[in-house]
């Protein structure tokens, strides 16, 4: 991403990967639990679990996990049942649609707070970093076409969590929020409040779906949920359609500007 694009986000410059190396020097005990502390609360809990409810069921969090974050995100929650069923495939034989719920708000908090604090340095990892970019750059598009929301800042971080795309979520709400200008910590919390709403609403619609489907049918909630992601797919689509066309004139606008101080300075 170029200087101008970093300015403007106030995220990529050279000098906030040496602000946060100075932090590690500066606050070094606020660095390394913020770096650490998120996956060895992780691995105690999960120990934890082990020990007290058996190894199977924390095996159960982790295939969870990986679903979530590779596959369905919070829609991982809607498959889950009421009540864990052994009749069921993978980790919904230990786990239901609550225990979902609190892993995935879990996950997003820990997530929030590991990328709050070392998010320059992530930009420079080669494959995240261009990935990381293009949730930048959706930030800065998002701000642009609705500015109430940089008004209502943790508010509209809030609800920006809420809503399940791929450009939200915890990753791309921390981002958003550094972009909003908030502190680390208010942007953790905004990530803990939108990621309970978001979840919450994941299951409510898992315990309406238990209504309708007094069966319990995993294809059908698997079909229904395919069925929403294909809609937010195409929603997307879209979205980046307006984002590319936004982005272009953004660009040509910059490229005018700089050739009128051009202009400028040769009179």
């Amino acid at each position: 991403m170029n200087d101008h694009s970093s300015r403007n986000s106030g995220l990529l410059s050279h000098q906030d990967v040496l602000a946060e190396l100075a932090n590690r020097k500066d606050s070094p005990s606020v660095w390394w639990t913020s770096l650490l502390g998120p996956l060895m609360a992780t691995v105690i809990l999960l120990l934890a679990i082990g020990v007290f409810q058996g190894w199977k069921v924390a095996g159960s969090y982790v295939a969870a996990a990986a679903t979530a974050f590779f596959a369905l995100g919070r829609f991982v929650i809607v498959i889950g049942g009421e009540t864990a069923n052994q009749d069921q495939h993978l980790f919904l034989k230990h786990l239901h649609a609550t225990h979902l719920f609190w892993m995935l708000t879990w996950l997003d908090t820990m997530v929030a707070i590991f990328v709050a604090f070392h998010m320059a340095i992530l930009f420079k990892i080669p494959w995240a970093g261009s990935r990381l970019e293009g949730l930048v750059s959706d930030g800065r598009f998002i701000l642009a076409k609705q500015p109430w929301i940089r008004r209502a800042a943790f508010s509209g971080l809030v609800m920006f969590v809420i809503f399940p795309t791929s450009t939200t979520g915890s990753i791309g709400g921390t981002i958003f929020g550094r972009l909003l200008g908030m502190t680390r910590l208010r942007v953790v919390i905004a990530i803990l409040f939108g990621s309970l709403l978001g979840n919450g609403v994941m299951l409510f619609g898992a315990k309406a779906i238990k209504k309708v489907l007094p069966g319990d049918s995993l294809g059908l909630k698997i079909a229904g949920v395919v069925a929403i992601i294909m809609a937010l797919f195409v929603f997307e689509r879209k979205i980046k359609s307006l984002k590319a066309k936004f982005l272009a004139e953004e660009a040509a606008q910059n490229s005018l500007s700089k050739s009128n101080e051009g202009s400028g300075e040769q009179s």
